[in-house]
């Protein structure tokens, strides 16, 4: 490896450094001195290291995504995760088609009791406030 006086000339720290692509690295046309040669080079070891700490993360990631699809298998059989996404999807259509059953339900079972005669609709209160509840409780299912 070529050392720092080899590429850019004697280091001497109150001495700039003129070289071509050491100036175009800067935007504002500075010369390359030791002190910012060195800050570029703790700036390029500190980006190193971060790389190396998100490699080992995604690495970590990519493990427990693993462990998880092959939970996924074991439990139902499925390959991966889009899978699992598809019977989710599915299995939440299925449930609001039901819950939707059960609004209409609910529904004609309150307009049945409300054309009932007064004296018997008294007999059914606890009966239509269950409905009512079951209602409120279907529509914040669907939301």
């Amino acid at each position: 490896m070529a050392s720092i006086d080899n590429l850019f000339g004697p280091a001497v720290p109150s001495q700039t450094m003129s070289t071509a692509p050491a100036q175009s690295a800067f935007s504002q046309g500075q010369d390359l001195t030791k002190e910012s040669f060195e800050r570029l080079i703790k700036s390029r070891d500190s980006l190193n290291t971060r790389k190396i700490q998100l490699e080992a993360s995604r690495d970590e990631t990519q493990k427990r995504i693993s462990e998880i699809e092959a939970e996924i298998k074991a439990s139902y059989g499925l390959s991966n995760l889009s899978e699992l996404d598809t019977l989710i999807a599915n299995k939440k259509a299925e449930l609001l088609s039901s819950l939707s059953s059960v609004i209409n339900a609910s529904q004609n079972a309150s307009q049945a009791l409300q054309t009932l005669p007064p004296d018997v609709q008294s007999q059914f209160v606890d009966l239509g406030n269950d409905i009512a509840a079951l209602q409120r409780a279907a529509i914040d299912l669907q939301n």
